[in-house]
């Protein structure tokens, strides 16, 4: 008996990356991620096949922090610490927060400005420092 699948150009694969999850891809669909070396089914958001899906996240969310870190001036406002890696974004007033702006690659860029601008840029140091005050006060 002849599987009704059988007479696709697609085949049923376990992609190494995903562990035991099954893969729909056509004949020759995969390619090598340039930045994790990862093998990757192609499909309709990667047709050139440069990065995976991950990857891309991990540019854009570099890209959006780069820009607002730009847009606070670069340097942490207490000491003038300037590594980007080290940089934190501090609410001025926890009440107006609307989202982090860690993870939150999928917001427009009007979004994240209007929010960034409510920030000030801090070191991770002088971050600890800032929420321990407030723990201190209620002690």
């Amino acid at each position: 008996m002849k599987d009704k699948f059988s007479s696709r150009s697609s085949k049923v694969e376990l992609a190494p990356y995903k562990g035991l999850i099954p893969v729909r891809f056509r004949a020759g669909g995969f390619f090598i991620c340039k930045y994790c070396k990862r093998k990757t089914p192609r499909n309709k958001n990667n047709k050139k096949g440069y990065s995976c899906s991950s990857c891309n996240t991990s540019i854009r969310r570099f890209r959006i922090k780069t820009e607002a870190v730009r847009l606070l001036g670069g340097k942490c406002c207490r000491c003038g610490f300037s590594n980007i890696g080290a940089l934190q974004f501090h609410h001025k007033n926890p009440k107006n927060k609307k989202f982090q702006i860690s993870g939150n690659h999928c917001r427009s860029n009007k979004s994240i400005v209007n929010e960034v601008k409510k920030c000030l840029l801090i070191c991770a140091n002088c971050h600890q420092i800032e929420h321990t005050k407030y723990l201190n006060k209620y002690k």
